[in-house]
């Protein structure tokens, strides 16, 4: 049974008259859905190779850099983001808010399962603000049985059950739900059959990255992000998604976590380096919903309003280059995609014109016969709406190699006498041969014999027995000529040019 708690803070001390109350017009949003993950700081997911998925999401949304969390351990923090209170009121600094009076000291996530006693709560909390005015809440707690159950392994971190007027109504009991690590299929049910106007998820342990690895927590939300961000309530309402930790590693008012708002309500690539807290994320649903504030805390917090709105990205535009230039059928062709503007990642689909089609931004296709084909390739950003744009251009595929010709430049071209000349080959048609046309600087060893060919065949050409300058081997129709870049004692490097 639930012990009520003595508040430190009256739960009436900062409430507003709740009577013939109605939800204001939203100005930001209609539909939020709220994501709490577990104990990293902003520098350990945003940027790092280990999150590569949660970086991206960050540079594609909006990123808050400036916004921490509120205390140690994680109750508090949990508290403080439904309640405006911080924990126990015995906990040590920096407990900034309001607290639970007696409710068992929180120093640790650790001991008797809460709510199991130590916290439990009489306090106003987000769910009476909301249904005072006509707003609906569902929340899914991994683990969970579903209900009021308060005896899974992390409802320590089920703050809406720390609430005695929740668990002790059936009816608001109903509106908690269990959640599946790999099927998530009530809560995609919801959001694509019309959500509730708040979702609050919490993963487990083995999925928030309190226990499991930064990495593995990335690709579970690799896989479930996307599926929230394209859901029907994210694609035909004015809905955001927010993501945050806990806690980090730091202290309040710098212990800065990871916090993102994504989706079609916010801005795509924004980054704001003001400072905002846990109380800030209560002071954003009372602002957008004209609800009443619940405590000193979030009552003096300053909503997030700057996240939310539109922002035109630039015009995305794209184009591709074609290597070789002049294809031969039954021969590889490498193109390559360049896109700019928009939002970042992009989404790159090739038509080759010969029924053949393809994805990325880097692609190897093959043409089986002798003709000219329209290459066509098309980006898709990730701004919401989607940009698009194309690029084609023309492949003329030849059956057999163009005439061989070739030619060469050299620099200075008036040289003097033991000076440095540059030799520049420019070669065109027929077909690469790696024997050779792909000449390889070469280390030889001197000294030098002139006038012979040395053990590795070439005809020596210089006659200065003081510095080798030029040097050949092959047939006169077919020569590699060697120049001396820089002469060194008992070594030289020298490059080669394929003369034809």
């Amino acid at each position: 049974m639930l012990a009520s708690i003595a508040l430190a803070i009256p739960a009436t001390a900062f409430a507003a008259s709740n009577a013939n109350v109605s939800a204001a017009s939203p100005s930001m949003f209609d539909h939020i859905v709220v994501l709490i993950l577990e104990n990293h700081s902003l520098n350990e997911i945003y940027g790092s190779s280990s999150a590569p998925y949660l970086t991206g999401l960050a540079n594609a949304w909006s990123l808050s850099q400036g916004y921490s969390a509120v205390d140690h351990p994680s109750e508090p923090n949990y508290l403080a983001l439904v309640s405006g209170l911080a924990g126990d009121c015995s906990n040590s600094s920096p407990n900034i808010g309001g607290c639970l009076s007696g409710g068992g000291d929180s120093t640790t996530d650790s001991g008797p399962t809460a709510p199991g006693g130590s916290y439990s709560s009489n306090a106003v909390n987000l769910v009476d603000r909301m249904e005072s005015v006509g707003l609906s809440w569902d929340a899914y707690y991994e683990g969970s049985s579903g209900g009021c159950d308060q005896s899974f392994g992390t409802a320590y971190h089920a703050s809406l059950l720390f609430m005695n007027d929740i668990v002790s109504s059936s009816t608001r009991c109903s509106h908690i739900y269990s959640f599946s690590t790999s099927t998530p299929t009530n809560l995609l049910t919801e959001l694509n059959g019309g959500g509730a106007n708040l979702i609050w998820i919490n993963p487990d342990n083995s999925h928030n990255m309190h226990d499991n690895s930064i990495s593995s927590g990335d690709t579970y939300m690799s896989t479930l992000i996307p599926q929230i961000l394209s859901s029907t309530e994210f694609t035909t309402t004015k809905a955001a998604l927010l993501v945050t930790f806990d806690e980090g590693n730091n202290s309040y008012p710098s212990d800065y976590v990871y916090t993102i708002l994504a989706g079609p309500a916010t801005k795509p690539a924004y980054k704001s380096t003001a400072l905002y807290d846990h109380y800030s994320f209560l002071a954003t649903l009372e602002k957008n919903w004209g609800l009443a504030c619940i405590a000193s805390t979030d009552c003096n917090a300053t909503p997030m309003t700057e996240f939310f709105g539109t922002t035109t990205p630039p015009p995305l535009s794209t184009s591709f280059t074609v290597s070789p230039i002049a294809p031969l059928v039954n021969a590889p062709v490498t193109f390559t995609a360049t896109s700019s503007g928009g939002v970042s990642p992009y989404s790159i689909s090739w038509n080759f014109g010969d029924g053949a089609s393809g994805t990325g931004p880097l692609i190897v296709h093959t043409f089986t016969s002798a003709q000219t084909f329209t290459v066509t390739e098309k980006v898709t950003d990730s701004s919401s709406p989607s940009q698009t744009a194309t690029s084609s251009n023309t492949v003329t595929v030849l059956g057999t190699p163009p005439p061989l010709s070739t030619g060469f430049t050299f620099l200075p071209t008036t040289p003097s006498t033991n000076s440095l000349v540059i030799f520049t080959a420019v070669t065109t048609g027929g077909t690469a041969n790696g024997n050779r046309n792909d000449c390889k600087p070469h280390l030889h060893h001197g000294p030098a014999v002139h006038g012979n060919r040395d053990s590795e065949g070439f005809v020596l050409t210089s006659t200065n027995s003081d510095e080798l300058t030029n040097r050949y081997r092959g047939t006169t129709s077919n020569r590699e000529l060697w120049h001396l870049l820089k002469p060194s004692s008992g070594l030289e490097l020298w490059q080669c040019y394929s003369i034809s």
